[in-house]
């Protein structure tokens, strides 16, 4: 479809998806397949930081995208547009009704609606109209404010991948009725209305229904999952240089466009040592393929509790989710082996390092061990100030005495980086989950503080590339305190013992005396 001269429309959402926070406005232009598209400053409102859903159109191409972490540098976010979308083909909320007034939209039998408010019923299985004991929902309710249209945006969460994922499989999959008529589930039609209603009614009503818009969705027949079909790495492309290995594959099946999720899994031998978890599917290439970068690192520990060694080979294999197959059913294996060279050997395929001194003089506990996730101290690249979204590059302390010794020589080497300019940061993961809290102690490597600056709490801009000597990156971690009771949230974090909820709230100051405030910590034998 030509889209010369159409405008491209971007919209951020955070808690409140009625309305944008943002809205980016372009031209088109002559754009096709793979566009690189840069914004400056919205059209409309401002962008939120945190985590963000984009809603990006041209005409009647649209995208989806959720949990992009904005911060205050950049952001950056990959999205695939398409003409219509498995979860739901987007439909005009207006298209079942007739006219319009002030206040909304007019139905055929002259009733005013407001359409701000909507519910999503099933309605049919494979086209028969009900089965019984069919559980009809409604299985979303929501405020849309004044858009009318859906897309897949109005039914993904955090923990739902596909329109009606959390109980498609009890409540139609495994449904008595379902099972007992040998319904396939090649499809379920929903109908959207703007009223709550009795389905079991408005099927069998014929002249005084109420307004609604149906829509399909489509899945493979039978109950037998296809397997997914790899691309690389592996065969013709069995190593992974950078810092980060991107898988491609691409979804057989009847309708292979339909899976909405994945997992990717990569083992050493027989043993899983990473998984990914369930992830929506992310967007695909000019040849149809998925394409992955995975936030795993050559030389890191896993959540496992395994490491991911350079230098080391591997197998990986990918599997595909919808609302109708949520179990796995894992590609065949393909071999790869990660071969992150060191700075100044041949054949490092254009990715560098950075050295990294790491101190830490706090009562925190830490560990090195690759099998305890718990403690571990993380150093990571980042290539925005503001350490937001992915590492680019990340690894971790293993000898833990070097964080209070004397001597300047670093004790982290982030490896597999592409020449540019990139910021670091060490961070004591106490809870062991991979991603910076609040409450963990953290620093960054900070530009030097000079007479008249005032920059010496910018973080410090890392070059690498080729001719230049692996740099060296100084950072000192702090503790936070962010209930703000004297205490390093990480020692009362240490001390909370097995039962980690609220421990922010079970020490602090006794009391507060007229002549300030007072708090005794005996442990870290200090006095306020």
């Amino acid at each position: 479809k030509s889209l010369v001269g159409r405008t491209m429309r971007v919209e951020s959402f955070t808690s409140d998806d009625r309305r944008p926070d943002a809205v980016f406005t372009a031209d088109w232009g002559v754009r096709r397949n793979i566009a690189k598209v840069t914004f400056d400053a919205p059209s409309f409102g401002w962008l939120r930081g945190g985590r963000n859903m984009f809603v990006v159109s041209v005409d009647t191409i649209m995208g989806v995208v959720r949990n992009v972490d904005v911060g205050w540098s950049k952001v950056e976010f990959e999205v695939e547009l398409t003409e219509t979308s498995p979860i739901c083909p987007r439909p005009s909320l207006a298209s079942a009704l007739a006219g319009s007034t002030a206040s909304g939209f007019t139905s055929a039998n002259g009733s005013v609606l407001d359409m701000s408010h909507i519910y999503v019923y099933r309605y049919a299985v494979d086209e028969y109209n009900p089965p019984s004991s069919l559980d009809y929902g409604p299985i979303l309710e929501k405020e849309i404010g004044n858009r009318t249209y859906l897309h897949e945006g109005d039914f993904l969460s955090d923990v739902d991948f596909d329109i009606d994922w959390s109980n498609f499989q009890d409540e139609v999959v495994d449904n008595a009725a379902v099972v007992r008529g040998g319904f396939p589930v090649t499809s379920v039609t929903y109908r959207v209305y703007f009223q709550p209603v009795n389905i079991d009614q408005e099927a069998n009503n014929t002249s005084n229904a109420a307004p609604y818009v149906a829509f399909t969705r489509e899945f493979d027949a039978g109950r037998t999952q296809p397997k997914p079909e790899p691309v690389s790495p592996g065969e013709d492309s069995t190593i992974s240089y950078g810092a980060r290995p991107t898988f491609s594959w691409y979804m057989t099946g009847d309708h292979p466009d339909t899976y909405t999720a994945f997992a990717i899994q990569i083992k050493s031998g027989n043993t899983v040592i990473w998984n990914s978890g369930v992830q929506p599917a992310p967007a695909r290439d000019m040849y149809g393929n998925y394409q992955w970068t995975a936030p795993i690192y050559p030389g890191d520990q896993t959540p496992l509790g395994k490491l991911f060694a350079n230098t080391n080979n591997y197998t990986w294999a990918v599997t595909m989710y919808n609302a109708k197959f949520q179990g796995d059913n894992w590609s065949d294996d393909r071999t790869f082996r990660v071969n992150v060279y060191g700075e100044g050997e041949p054949n490092n395929a254009g990715y560098h390092a950075i050295d990294a001194e790491v101190k830490y003089f706090g009562p925190g506990a830490v560990n090195g061990n690759a099998a305890q996730t718990n403690g571990t101290v993380r150093v990571e690249a980042y290539a925005s100030p503001d350490f937001a979204g992915e590492p680019a590059g990340r690894a971790f302390i293993t000898d833990v005495s070097s964080l209070t010794n004397a001597s300047g020589t670093a004790n982290a080497r982030i490896i597999g980086l592409p020449a540019g300019t990139y910021y670091v940061r060490a961070f004591i993961d106490s809870d062991g989950d991979f991603r910076r809290s609040a409450w963990e102690s953290w620093g960054y490597s900070r530009i030097p503080a000079e007479a008249g600056i005032e920059v010496a709490f910018d973080p410090m801009p890392v070059t690498v590339g080729d001719g230049i000597a692996t740099p060296t990156a100084a950072v000192f971690i702090e503790d936070a305190d962010t209930d703000q009771d004297s205490l390093p949230d990480v020692w009362e974090y240490d001390n909370a013992g097995a039962d980690k909820a609220d421990f922010l709230l079970r020490q602090g100051p006794p009391s507060h005396a007229s002549d300030g405030y007072i708090a005794i910590n005996p442990n870290l034998q200090a006095t306020f």
